[in-house]
């Protein structure tokens, strides 16, 4: 049997730089099937763990690891490499690399020296029969969705009985993940995606089809983590939980019926117009508190150019039910599509304003193998790598577009992410938490002063009118 080795790279998002704790499902579910089929399997969590290279090249030459796999993202990557490289220099392993980054851009991460497998698609399966060849036990063949070092590039495979796969396993995970997965349960409970959004990736990730487990398998996975966690909340972090209204309502009157009492979420953008009362009022009763919808902008020109298959009626309508049924209602937006600019990204405000609605605005990256991506090569001009981009940070300084337009500047992108942020009053995107009390209230005060002085004048103006009130009770 294999010894594998299953790293994490450091992000920003991480627990390591920030007080978030984000899982890697994907690590978890590989784990869960290596280890059914007798694998001995370590995890390295760099982005929730304070583990230096050196930390995870000492566990690789420790526990005597033949296979190393590394888990990357776009903004993960050079992360990656760096390891990668020591790894080859090292230690005498064999490297991997899956994940998002690996799918979307496998032609060219498989170029890199240090990598000697590329997995395309997801891997549960794959990687189990690429161990069945190395340990001896399976001949040699070409693996679908495997592209080794010098082959033929890969295309990705996707499977199509989520219900036979095994739970993800975070028992080797660090203690910090395990007392996050315990507050907040992740959940997937379907795989790809039919929609065309020119943006989006998640068609060469998880694939155009929609796969979806049964509800009576969520349910069983729900008690597993109940059993083994004590959980009392879960979130449902699906591309697109609620494309099939009837399986989603299942699942709902299957949580009722087995009384769990567990409160839930949809944190990840749930589809707008594919929702009614009745699936809203299930979410509501069995638990759920809030959703998040992928609106991308409130300008009605630019909405109607990134083919999301729904019109901004129907998101407006969609908000409405959510809304109506007693559940929290956030949305995404983002900054730099195209035909954006400084005014449109006034009218994404406004819309998130006049619905009552969480906003969050993130950066746009092209992606590789997105229509976006052919766009911008036609009509902007890249600023630098993708790999260097981040959606959001704690900084507006930090958030650097990679790409511009003629009628959307670099400048005026950096000046909407600012102006934004501060309209909809959510600071913590803007001002770092590491800054103390009045040099946090001074920047805040800035930014009002910049972009949303008439904030000042009705918080002034509130003050006064409670000072006069209880002056005049006196």
């Amino acid at each position: 049997m294999a010894r594998i080795l299953l790293v994490d790279p450091c992000g920003w998002q991480g627990g390591v730089n920030s007080d978030n704790v984000f899982p890697n499902i994907g690590i978890a579910y590989l784990t869960a099937s290596l280890r059914s089929a007798g694998h001995e399997v370590y995890v390295a969590d760099m982005n929730n763990e304070s583990l230096s290279d050196r930390d995870v090249i000492d566990v690789a030459r420790d526990r005597h690891i033949g296979l190393v796999g590394i888990s990357v993202k776009t903004a993960t990557f050079g992360v990656a490499r760096r390891l990668g490289l020591l790894l080859k220099k090292q230690l005498d392993c064999l490297v991997m690399v899956g994940g998002a980054h690996a799918s979307m851009a496998g032609a060219k991460v498989a170029q890199e020296d240090w990598v000697d497998y590329l997995f395309a698609g997801e891997a549960e399966a794959t990687l189990l029969r690429l161990c069945e060849q190395l340990d001896g036990s399976a001949a040699q063949a070409a693996i679908a969705g495997v592209q080794e070092k010098g082959g033929a590039p890969a295309s990705p495979v996707y499977i199509s009985d989520l219900d036979g796969l095994p739970f993800p396993d975070y028992s080797p995970f660090p203690k910090r993940v395990q007392d996050a997965v315990t507050l907040n349960y992740p959940l997937v409970t379907s795989r790809g995606c039919v929609f065309d959004c020119i943006y989006c990736s998640v068609p060469n990730i998880s694939g155009k089809k929609f796969r979806k487990r049964s509800p009576e398998n969520i349910l069983a996975e729900l008690e597993m983590a109940m059993d083994l966690f004590s959980i009392e909340e879960f979130c449902i972090i699906d591309d697109a939980f609620n494309l099939d209204m009837a399986r989603s309502k299942r699942f709902c009157r299957l949580l009722l019926d087995k009384n769990l009492q567990l409160r839930w979420s949809c944190p990840n953008g749930l589809r707008a117009d594919h929702v009614d009362a009745e699936l809203a009022e299930l979410m509501f009763r069995s638990g759920c508190h809030t959703v998040m919808l992928g609106v991308e902008s409130g300008d009605p020109t630019v909405f109607a150019g990134i083919r999301k298959g729904e019109t901004l009626e129907e998101v407006s309508r969609g908000i409405k039910i959510f809304q109506a049924a007693g559940i929290q209602v956030g949305g995404y937006f983002l900054i730099g599509l195209p035909g954006d600019c400084l005014q449109s990204q006034q009218r994404s405000v406004e819309f998130a304003l006049r619905h009552g609605m969480i906003a969050h605005f993130n950066m746009l990256i092209p992606y590789p193998g997105t229509p976006l991506w052919d766009w911008v090569g036609v009509n902007g001009s890249m600023l630098r790598d993708i790999e260097d981009g981040l959606h959001f940070a704690d900084s507006g300084g930090k958030v650097l577009p990679v790409f511009e337009t003629a009628e959307f500047r670099e400048s005026q992108r950096k000046t909407a992410y600012e102006l934004v942020h501060t309209r909809v009053a959510r600071f913590e995107m803007l001002v770092p938490k590491s800054f103390g009390r009045w040099r946090r209230t001074l920047a805040i005060l800035v930014l009002l002063l910049k972009y949303d002085r008439a904030r000042i004048f009705r918080a002034v103006k509130r003050t006064i009118a409670k000072k006069i009130k209880v002056k005049g009770k006196s």
